[in-house]
């Protein structure tokens, strides 16, 4: 068990082995790298998950003239060329409560993944997330509906989304869009992405479809970040997809052409793709 020993202490270890012309012993041993999951379990609520912070904030602890990990290279360098081992006892110590402290955040991880302790609902959502990448669905969808509950914001939206998928996959569909329409409300672009496809290749009604597309463009005409640009012009190419059934629907409905009225059009801006010509 390591505490970001996949980036750094195996990759670290196995390439003095190779300098030495030998082999890393523990190639092959099983390795839970704690900080991956300490990182999808708390996150989303603490400012930093350094094992410092989790100490703090999870289990209470606090160290007390502890020696700065940065600094222990320094130190023993220091006791190769003196051969005085005595400051080396603060190293001793700073590793000792290291592997106290991951053993401890280890069990406190598999008991809020088993008993599902997560209070906060930015750990809840968390957990939900978690639960799914383990592919406990049952108990994934539990948490997601209980962040959608209790959270608020992007939180719960976020929730929704996962909600949503949980059920798109599932095969209920009128289940999704009652939760992207949820979604949408707070104003959630893939939400009404979502719907849009859902209106136009499920339930063929490209006027429902064409609304939930205006409605994000209307959105998304307000933010000139580029994760917005982009999603816009699929919006608009998804639109012009959309006037064109229509437009077509209306010129086999009537026998004539479609009627200017009958097309809806839409001024384009900076995030919509260039016409023709």
């Amino acid at each position: 068990m390591t505490f970001n020993g996949k980036m750094f202490d195996l990759p670290l270890l196995d390439a003095r082995y190779r300098l030495n012309r030998g082999r890393f012993p523990l190639a092959e041993m099983p390795h839970l790298d704690l900080l991956h999951p300490a990182r999808r379990l708390w996150k989303a609520r603490l400012e930093s998950c350094r094992l410092k912070s989790l100490e703090t904030e999870l289990l209470g602890l606090r160290r007390v003239d502890d020696i700065p990990g940065e600094e222990i290279p320094e130190v023993y360098f220091d006791y190769l060329r003196r051969r005085d081992a005595r400051a080396l006892a603060r190293v001793f110590a700073h590793n000792r409560q290291d592997i106290v402290s991951l053993a401890a955040l280890s069990i406190l991880a598999c008991q809020w993944v088993e008993g599902a302790l997560a209070e906060d609902p930015r750990d809840v959502y968390s957990l939900a997330r978690v639960l799914e990448r383990a592919r406990l669905y049952e108990r994934s969808e539990g948490e997601y509906r209980r962040a959608a509950r209790q959270g608020t914001g992007p939180l719960r939206t976020a929730a929704l989304l996962g909600l949503a998928a949980r059920a798109k996959r599932a095969g209920d569909f009128e289940e999704a869009a009652g939760l992207w329409a949820a979604a949408a409300e707070a104003d959630e672009p893939l939400a009404m992405h979502e719907l849009a496809m859902h209106h136009e290749h499920r339930r063929r009604d490209p006027e429902a479809a064409l609304a939930a597309v205006d409605r994000a463009l209307d959105l998304l005409d307000r933010r000139e970040d580029p994760r917005s640009r982009r999603l816009a012009a699929s919006f608009w190419r998804r639109r012009a997809r959309l006037a064109r059934k229509l437009g077509a629907s209306h010129a086999s409905s009537e026998g004539e052409g479609p009627r200017p009225s009958a097309l809806p059009s839409r001024s384009r801006t900076a995030g919509s793709p260039p016409g023709p010509g």
